[in-house]
């Protein structure tokens, strides 16, 4: 394994072998791996070295622990994760892989066709994802960031398509005392409820919004 790059192609993690990055997230890359001891696929979500802040390592561990108290098959899950330990202190999280990519990559590709996704699709996404934020919701937690980049998608082995609600980095507790929109400048413009970028509560309400603005980009 190398030093420089433990996350290189064919460079093992304890029980996962990395197969070949995905993508760069907000605070790392994403990569595709292999888990050995069950023999499924699986993403490796990786921090890197270089943050240091407090609030943002905080962020992170909040982002685990808020996806693993989430158990919905529309919900993507956690399988893993490290803090900052073990010989090499790495921080990871180690999560289901969604096969068919995100519905922004399926948006973009229609896009490139100059075509329309049907209507019974966008409603069929809007059932999927409204059950996983109800999930989310009666989990207490507030998502804060739906977008068709957030939504993933799988294909079951009957052939039906799930979609899975991802990435709560910027998700809160909705039993917090006062939930304010300290995080403003990671939400996307397009889908955030306005009052996400004031100093004013945001509630379950927020993902609604959201949610709307999600289908009707769709």
């Amino acid at each position: 394994m190398s030093e420089l790059n433990p996350f290189q192609p064919g460079a093992q993690l304890g029980r996962y072998e990395i197969v070949r990055p995905l993508g760069k997230g907000g605070m790392g890359q994403v990569y595709l791996a292999r888990d050995g001891m069950l023999q499924r696929e699986v993403v490796i979500k990786t921090l890197s070295r270089e943050v240091s802040d407090q609030a943002v390592l905080e962020r992170w561990r909040r982002e685990i622990l808020t996806m693993a108290r989430v158990n919905h098959p529309n919900v993507i899950s956690i399988y893993d994760a490290e803090f900052g330990g073990g010989a090499l202190g790495l921080s990871y999280i180690v999560m289901e892989y969604a096969a068919l990519g995100s519905l922004q990559d399926e948006l973009e590709h229609l896009q490139g066709r100059a075509t329309m996704m049907a209507v019974a699709q966008v409603l069929e996404i809007g059932i999927q994802v409204a059950q996983a934020l109800c999930a989310v919701h009666g989990a207490g937690v507030i998502h804060r960031d739906i977008k068709p980049s957030n939504i993933l998608i799988t294909r079951t082995p009957e052939g039906r398509v799930i979609y899975k609600l991802a990435d709560f980095g910027i998700a809160i507790a909705s039993d917090l005392p006062r939930v304010t929109s300290t995080h403003s400048s990671l939400l996307t413009p397009l889908f955030a409820a306005p009052e996400q970028f004031a100093s004013s509560k945001v509630d379950e309400r927020a993902d609604i919004y959201s949610l709307g603005a999600t289908l009707w980009d769709c």
